[in-house]
């Protein structure tokens, strides 16, 4: 099965092949050898060593990872590697730009990079008191946030390995979950809703409204 590689404005362009990399059953991210490459390139989870990522030269991007799971369903691949990438799938995406829309402000980032997530001010805003009180608010709030997609990729993703009758606890070959995604019963809605869940408390504990 093959995920969807997403350029900046949502389009499909090519699919990301699963190859043989593997689901962690640490920390549950990618790790394994990059697909239709020859130079041994292999992507590292979060139990590996930083020292050693660090070491390697860059693969073209802006940084070495070539794709994740959607950081909220955690049943879609998705292409990585780059600040622009988004970490959800379409309907995940649409669900929760709408949820920020709605807000006003950024609760659950799409990606990386403030600009993606209407974080941004224009100068004669910064030439005012209030443009600047508003700016920093919108800033504090998205950095406040921008961690929550990672924990909770995490912790979808093992639920997921658990629910498609995988161990819980062992590495799983992603070929084999994403194929085994279609006949299950999990969707991109429960998965929000239970994202939305763990935004709120996380927004709580750091005074968020």
């Amino acid at each position: 099965m093959r995920g969807i590689l997403m350029t900046r404005d949502g389009r499909s362009v090519h699919s990301v092949r699963p190859g043989e990399l593997r689901i962690c059953g640490s920390c549950r991210m990618l790790k394994g050898p990059v697909p239709d490459r020859v130079d041994g390139a292999g992507q590292r989870c979060e139990c590996a060593p930083s020292e050693n990522g660090r070491a390697e030269p860059l693969w073209g991007g802006d940084f070495n990872t070539y794709a994740e799971l959607c950081r909220c369903c955690g049943l879609v691949l998705l292409c990585s590697g780059s600040r622009w990438c988004v970490w959800f799938c379409e309907p995940c995406k649409r669900s929760v730009v709408a949820l920020n829309r709605a807000a006003g402000r950024c609760l659950i980032p799409i990606g990386r990079h403030s600009l993606m997530n209407g974080v941004a001010a224009r100068s004669e805003q910064l030439g005012t008191e209030v443009g600047v009180v508003a700016f920093a608010d919108q800033l504090d709030t998205f950095i406040a946030s921008i961690d929550g997609p990672c924990v909770w990729a995490a912790t979808v993703t093992a639920s997921n390995t658990i629910a498609l009758g995988f161990g819980g606890d062992v590495d799983v070959r992603l070929a084999d979950y994403l194929a085994a995604v279609p006949g299950s019963t999990l969707s991109s809605e429960a998965a929000f809703t239970s994202l939305v869940a763990t935004a709120r408390v996380q927004g709580r504990r750091l005074g968020m409204r």
